[in-house]
């Protein structure tokens, strides 16, 4: 009993242990905000990625890539895609009659294989292939097998000139089955068939270009353009769909609740014609298929029996164009608008990422002289919080006047933090106080001639703003003051010392009289003051 009960605890943490570990490894995703990183999958196609931020394609002529991994978008884009090659990976492809095809592919990715592919968009795609092998061209995967992808957009250009026998353009697939939900798909395709010599089979479609894909909840906007030799299949959601694999024969599948507004131009110059174009799925080659519950919005079949020019989107002969620049917004992307200067043609490219317009930094938690504060950055248009900083704690500089006071009004000062120069304190500087008395300590002097005395003087209030002092004499030939109050007589007669405030309040005087002594009469006398030193 003890037995059965060890090996059964054994067992549950055993199984724990694994699934902790399954969980871990499935929550290791890489993370990818640059092309350079976007590339780096090529390393390790079979791991787990997410992206953290839109990137810009732009400039880069972009190898497509084999993936049998996890690709998490997170609702970012992927802009500016621009593909002129298919990728280095081939895979067979099969027609209606089972014939296989070593064909090349183009895309973001070209193999894609038990994978999924979710949350993902891609703007501006420009897919442009010239080849003499079989191919298929598509915005995200060329071939995509056993593969899941949910929550996807497409939009730009996919265009493929080739002189093979198997072929074919698609907006988010081109070639295979697997499972393709809410996504969608704004694109121009164009097909062209160089070869006059061989009968080429065409397959061109919204969503997937051909095979047992299932596909519902998604949006298709399509204008397509095939010029084709051999046989067409074109749909606005799929060209063909057909299970290649004999062994899943009888699987159920289904193209269901998607929206289509498709315009679809194309001519098959071929006695022995097909010519499939529908609005949902060109041509069906399987009886277990299930169409229904799919909206038209708009739809045209826009075959032509003109073989003598290819079909192209933009018909001018050496088309010039005007361009006009739409700046982004703060949640969506710029782009240039291309509009063709002799007929009504036009189409954006050059896009730019969204971009807030920031606004003056804005303190969102005033610092003190113990913590640290905060500032933070919002957008003009929108309010979004762009970004915060810390904000460091004050260091107190010294007191400033900025508004000396006067006698009959205030002044002002101020402490400003000698780190970021933020006003801490301010205060009123108090009126300046006149001297309201200044008394002298005499009122009358009695001098002799060259005699000297001192005069001292009392200043009230004691917290008068200005207490300096200013001493006069009514007669400097009589009394002569200095600026302490010292007296010297300087001559016979009367005068008057006045002590006078600074501030002009207050003043106190001091009668000074000076009278010979004796023996300087007797000098006056005798010497007539001639020799009077």
């Amino acid at each position: 009993m003890k037995k059965s009960i060890i090996v059964s605890i054994c067992i549950l943490l055993l199984s724990s242990l694994l699934s902790l570990s399954a969980l871990a490894e499935e929550e290791a995703y890489t993370e990818i905000s640059t092309p350079e990183g976007l590339a780096a999958i090529a390393d390790n196609p079979d791991g787990s990625y997410i992206l953290t931020g839109n990137i810009d394609m732009k400039g880069i002529d972009w190898t497509p890539l084999s993936f049998s991994g996890r690709l998490d978008g997170d609702g970012y884009t992927i802009y500016n895609l621009s593909v002129t090659a298919p990728g280095p990976d081939t895979a067979l492809t099969y027609d209606g009659n089972l014939k296989e095809y070593e064909t090349c592919f183009a895309g973001l990715f070209s193999v894609v294989r038990d994978a999924e592919i979710k949350n993902l968009s891609l703007l501006g795609v420009s897919v442009d292939i010239s080849t003499d092998k079989h191919c298929f061209a598509a915005g995200l995967a060329g071939f995509a097998e056993d593969t899941v992808i949910i929550n996807c957009s497409v939009n730009g250009k996919v265009s493929l000139y080739q002189t093979g026998i198997m072929c074919g353009v698609g907006g988010i697939v081109g070639f295979g089955h697997g499972t393709i939900s809410g996504c969608s798909s704004e694109t121009e395709l164009v097909f062209i068939d160089g070869d006059t010599s061989i009968k080429c089979e065409e397959f061109l479609g919204g969503i997937l270009a051909c095979g047992y894909t299932d596909i519902e909840n998604c949006s298709i906007k399509l204008r397509a353009y095939a010029s084709v030799q051999g046989y067409v299949h074109n749909g606005g959601i799929t060209g063909m769909y057909y299970v290649y694999n004999r062994a899943e024969k009888a699987r159920p599948g289904y193209v269901r609740n998607n929206s289509v507004d498709a315009e679809i131009y194309f001519y098959e110059d071929n006695r022995d014609r097909r010519a499939y174009c529908d609005a949902y799925v060109g041509e069906r080659l399987s009886s277990y298929l299930t169409i229904a519950d799919n909206i038209t919005i708009n739809y045209k079949n826009g075959e032509t029996f003109d073989y003598s020019k290819y079909l192209l989107p933009n018909m001018c002969t050496d088309p010039e164009y005007t361009a006009a620049v739409t700046a982004p917004g703060c949640t969506d992307f710029g782009y240039t608008s291309y509009t063709c200067t002799g007929c009504d043609y036009a189409y954006r490219a050059d896009y730019t990422a969204p971009a807030h317009s920031p606004g003056q930094w804005v303190t969102t938690i005033e610092p003190t002289y113990t913590e640290t504060g905060m500032e933070s950055l919002y957008c003009l248009v929108c309010g979004a919080l762009l970004e915060e900083r810390e904000l460091p704690v004050h260091v107190a500089g010294d007191w400033e006047v900025t508004k000396e006071p006067t006698y009959t009004e205030p002044g002002l000062r101020q402490k400003r933090c000698s780190t970021c120069g933020d006003l801490l304190e301010e205060e009123e500087v108090p009126c300046l106080i006149y001297v309201s008395s200044c008394s002298l300590n005499a009122s009358e002097l009695k001098l002799t001639y060259k005699s000297s005395a001192a005069l001292s003087a009392e200043v009230l209030p004691a917290e008068a703003s200005n207490k300096e002092l200013i001493w006069s004499s009514s007669d400097d030939k009589v009394v002569t003051v200095d600026k302490e109050g010292n007296i010297y007589a300087s001559g016979r007669g009367t005068a008057v010392v006045t002590l006078s405030s600074a501030d002009g309040n207050a003043s106190s005087t001091c009668t000074v009289t000076v009278k010979y002594t004796f023996w300087q009469w007797l000098i006056v006398i005798f010497l007539f003051g001639w020799i009077w030193y």
